[in-house]
């Protein structure tokens, strides 16, 4: 006879109807009588008035005890990406001459995602800090490992820019020289993968 009462009580709780509940039973309990009356809603307040107050008691309760945890909640989730950020700020700033070699090759190729071998330690390295991320479940085994398309992180992105991998803002300042030694530090396994796409391209004429 009662099985309806667990549904209505989880139906009650949910916090939009929550605040709904509240604000009715508060205007019946805390509004003039006589504004009360011109919606004809007299009787409920004197018959059923200590319900009514019972009601709007226990709703705005629960609604703030909602408000709360939600509060409580947003409150840890961005204490949580601060940490992160300041945690991916400090290994950012204490990247090692192979790592920022990887990361260049995002501004060499002006490229979201590039292909690198995802087992190669120096790679690995970078995703297990969360700078890069492994896109696509699909790779392919090269010379140089097993190769993945890869892009940096969400939160990575904003903060790895060309001046931190220790480029010009723009490479058309790039000297000559310096396109030199640029070219002889890029990573091993970016002259295998060009290779190999190359003769993809030519096998396909």
């Amino acid at each position: 006879m009662w099985t309806w009462l667990p549904k209505a009580f989880d139906y009650l709780v949910r916090p939009a109807n929550l605040v709904a509940v509240a604000l009715a039973s508060g205007a019946v309990v805390l509004l003039p009588r006589s504004w009360i009356a011109a919606i004809h809603l007299e009787n409920l307040h004197t018959e059923w008035g200590w319900v009514v107050g019972l009601v709007f008691l226990l709703s705005t309760v629960f609604a703030l005890v909602n408000v709360g945890r939600w509060g409580g909640a947003r409150w840890q989730e961005r204490r949580a990406e601060a940490e992160q950020l300041a945690g991916l700020m400090r290994v950012l700033g204490s990247l090692d001459p192979s790592e920022k070699a990887v990361l260049r090759e995002f501004f060499i190729q002006s490229r979201n995602t590039i292909r690198a071998p995802i087992d190669d330690p120096i790679v690995a390295g970078l995703s297990s800090k969360q700078i890069i991320r492994q896109v696509g479940g699909l790779g392919e085994p090269l010379g140089c490992g097993m190769v993945f398309p890869v892009a940096l992180t969400d939160f990575a992105k904003p903060m790895v820019s060309p001046e931190l991998v220790g480029l010009p803002n723009a490479l058309t300042d790039v000297t000559e020289e310096q396109m030199h030694t640029l070219e002889a530090a890029r990573p091993h396994f970016v002259q295998k993968i060009s290779n190999h796409e190359r003769r993809q391209r030519e096998d396909r004429w």
